[in-house]
């Protein structure tokens, strides 16, 4: 949603009083809780030969000065206007001195009051809402009928809780025309009217009044607010009661959101504590896994083993059943290993050694040594030692 401008006028008896506009906030603006803009500065904007100043104010209680200053200056509009009026009034009696003329103006407060604001997304910042503000304000008053001489003072409110807005107070007599804004607007009846006639004009009248919104949006560059619109505008004390209401909810919101908070933690909490469980059995099963599998290959490497030692077992059955020197070089040397329990660089050397003493004259056959050495695991009995040692001597 875009910033919509917000035009009001002020009703009868509701005009903003100078203490308001320039002294003190309302009740309801005092409280810094309710209030983050308490204390910020405002403007008042007054005419000073015939162009636009300014000059910044803070509504502290104190602006005692600023507030009898612009009694003094409406009170200066209004004498203007109705001796003006007198005087007019006055040349058109004596030019027609048969005519009833009233001389006095008839209107007993000259001073009025419209509101300008912002609506919608409010994405304005105060310099540049108060840089909007004079051209608007010319613009309302050229449409009455008006000019800035009018004025009295606008005042750009921005301390309080609320969006920032201006409103300006002005004295409603138009010299160009001899009477007041509120003649000016008020919708011509013809004698002799019905009452449904009237009633069609007053409501086309009301609905003619919706062209200050356009004027007004036009001159601030935003959007209007809805035509026909049946929003109105709530008293200080409704504003109030409807923020403090609208305080009251937020805070109601806000209490439910912490508890669904405080509920999504506990359920993060336990989440967290069950992750921390199943990560717990996960690397618990894969502990298992590894010693499975580590258990796995040593019983593969045992049936491997086991093979071998199956097959070394066949090898010395079959060794057993034959002579050793029937017997393929690499069955012997298994045999050997197996039946002496030694390496086999060991095993060789004691089938080596049998074998030289073999080779000896007046030795056993090498069957016979052989089939010894199967039989006593290639260890030689002194009988042989001997006989080996006398034929060397």
């Amino acid at each position: 949603m875009a910033n919509i401008s917000i035009y009001r006028e002020a009703k009868v008896g509701k005009i903003s009083s100078y203490h308001h506009l320039v002294c003190q906030q309302d009740f309801s603006n005092q409280d810094e809780k309710n209030n983050p803009n308490k204390g910020k500065s405002n403007l008042m904007f007054y005419i000073e030969n015939g162009e636009y100043k300014y000059r910044e104010f803070y509504r502290d209680g104190t602006n005692q000065d600023l507030m009898e200053s612009l009694k003094t200056k409406e009170l200066e509009l209004d004498k203007f206007a109705r001796e003006d009026y007198k005087a007019h009034k006055t040349k058109e009696k004596l030019a027609n001195p048969a005519k009833k003329v009233r001389t006095v103006l008839q209107s007993k407060n000259l001073k009025k009051e419209f509101v300008l604001a912002i609506g919608g997304d409010q994405d304005i910042t105060p310099s540049d809402f108060a840089n909007k503000v004079t051209k608007t304000v010319d613009a309302v008053l050229k449409e009455k009928g008006l000019n800035r001489e009018n004025i009295i003072g606008v005042f750009v409110h921005r301390d309080e809780m609320g969006a920032i807005h201006g409103h300006v107070i002005f004295n409603e007599y138009s010299v160009l025309h001899k009477t007041t804004a509120n003649q000016l607007g008020k919708p011509t009846i013809p004698a002799g009217s019905t009452k449904k006639q009237i009633s069609d004009i007053v409501k086309k009248h009301h609905e003619d009044f919706g062209r200050f919104q356009d004027i007004v949006a036009d001159a601030m560059g935003m959007q209007r607010g809805e035509k026909g619109s049946k929003a109105k505008h709530l008293t200080k004390a409704q504003h109030f009661e409807k923020k403090s209401k609208e305080v009251e909810q937020l805070e109601r919101t806000t209490a439910k959101l912490q508890k669904t908070k405080e509920k999504l933690q506990a359920e993060i909490k336990i989440n967290q504590e069950m992750n921390v469980l199943v990560n717990a059995g996960r690397d618990r099963a894969k502990r298992e896994m590894e010693e499975f599998q580590d258990l796995s290959t040593k019983n593969q490497k045992a049936i491997i083993t086991q093979e071998r030692q199956l097959k070394a077992l066949e090898t010395a059955k079959m060794a057993l059943s034959t002579p050793l020197y029937q017997l393929p070089e690499d069955d012997l040397i298994k045999a050997l290993v197996l039946i002496t329990g030694k390496p086999k660089p060991e095993a060789i050397e004691i089938f080596s050694d049998a074998f030289d003493r073999v080779k000896c004259p007046g030795s056993k056959s090498f069957n016979q040594i052989a089939e010894k050495a199967h039989k006593d695991k290639f260890e030689l009995d002194s009988q042989y030692e001997n006989e080996y040692q006398n034929q060397r001597e």
